[in-house]
């Protein structure tokens, strides 16, 4: 096995990582289905590192609740928030239903990746529901709420960044995605620290001048990059929202023609396609017209330079890969994993 894929099969996938725990929710009002029995429902849960999103989900194909509220990567915001973020978040959800008319949570987490995270966020969410529930990354909603089939490649890049496969003999092979120093690397987070670093250097004359100079001290309200030096030195105090508008604005300059803000994008691009080539080889897809779905907030940017490299990349390995553009939210993955936990007849989510 390569060092850094994990393989696993998936008809077993989710039976491993399954756990049966609780819910802390006041019981309210019960809801009727269409002939009068009692309504049953599952819930849906995509939750990254700069939003979560949770929809209640009937049997009867309505959606009741749609609720979007902060981060939920345990790694970026701790543990304890996170218990506190989805512990209202379902709060939220079942504000009209009865807890115990919920029959499956999927939660599909970012940060949930080796088997101390598995362990770590169980633990968690047991204290927070006594529910049937599944943790299992955030990957998967976004592949299973556009893959036509079950089988295929999955590139996800929003803040952070990754890549998974699924074989036609169903085994699964996930990266480790946590960060450079364990192979790892990519996501809107790098990017716009790449971009303040060439913004320093087109600044001290070490390289070609770029855009990025004048326009990042604008995001902050400064009249000149100097001016973000004590703010990131010896401290880092850069506003968390300020610096998540960086890779937008490097697409942007890009789109415009900035050499290096294209340099910058084309860079991470070849990255994610030697990731996605990666997972892509062990599942021995190479030789197919594989599906490659596309995941997070990065793929949304001005300039297509960024994805024109990945799939260059990706298809020096497969040639016949092709990209398939998410036309449901992830959330929808969620709540069809949920389903078939759950035992039911899975509709597809109306979103």
């Amino acid at each position: 096995m390569d060092n850094y894929l994990s393989i696993i099969n998936f008809n077993h996938f989710f039976t491993l990582i399954l756990q049966k725990k609780s819910v802390i929710i006041k019981p309210v009002t019960l809801k009727e289905d269409k002939d009068g029995g009692k309504m049953t429902f599952v819930i849906g849960i995509d939750g990254g590192g700069s939003k979560t999103r949770g929809v209640l989900f009937g049997q009867d194909g309505e959606i009741y609740k749609d609720i979007t509220v902060g981060p939920s990567n345990y790694h970026v915001i701790g543990i304890e928030k996170v218990k506190k973020t989805l512990s209202d978040l379902l709060e939220s959800l079942c504000l009209s239903v009865s807890v115990c008319d919920v029959e499956h949570i999927y939660f599909g987490l970012a940060g949930a990746d080796i088997e101390v995270d598995f362990k770590q966020l169980n633990n968690a969410i047991s204290s927070i529901t006594d529910r049937p529930f599944t943790v299992a990354n955030d990957i998967w909603c976004a592949f299973k709420s556009n893959a036509l089939q079950d089988w295929g490649v999955v590139s996800i890049y929003g803040t952070g960044a990754n890549a998974a496969a699924v074989g036609k003999n169903g085994d699964v092979f996930t990266l480790r995605a946590l960060g450079h120093l364990l192979g790892g690397g990519g996501g809107g987070y790098d990017i716009a620290c790449e971009a303040l670093h060439y913004a320093f250097r087109s600044e001290e004359g070490t390289y070609i001048k770029t855009a990025l100079e004048e326009k990042i001290p604008e995001i902050f309200g400064k009249g000149a990059l100097s001016e973000l030096v004590s703010m990131m030195h010896p401290t880092f105090s850069l506003s968390e929202t300020h610096f998540k508008q960086i890779t937008p604005l490097v697409f942007h300059l890009a789109a415009k023609g900035d050499k290096v803000a294209c340099e910058i994008l084309e860079k991470f691009g070849r990255l994610q396609g030697q990731m996605v080539s990666g997972v892509l080889r062990k599942a021995a897809l190479t030789e197919d017209k594989v599906p490659v779905v596309l995941g997070g907030s990065i793929y949304k940017g001005e300039s297509s330079i960024f994805i024109d490299a990945m799939m260059l990349e990706i298809q020096g390995v497969a040639p016949h890969a092709y990209v398939v553009w998410p036309q449901l939210p992830p959330v929808a993955g969620a709540l069809i994993y949920a389903q078939k936990m759950a035992g039911w007849s899975v509709l597809q989510p109306k979103m």
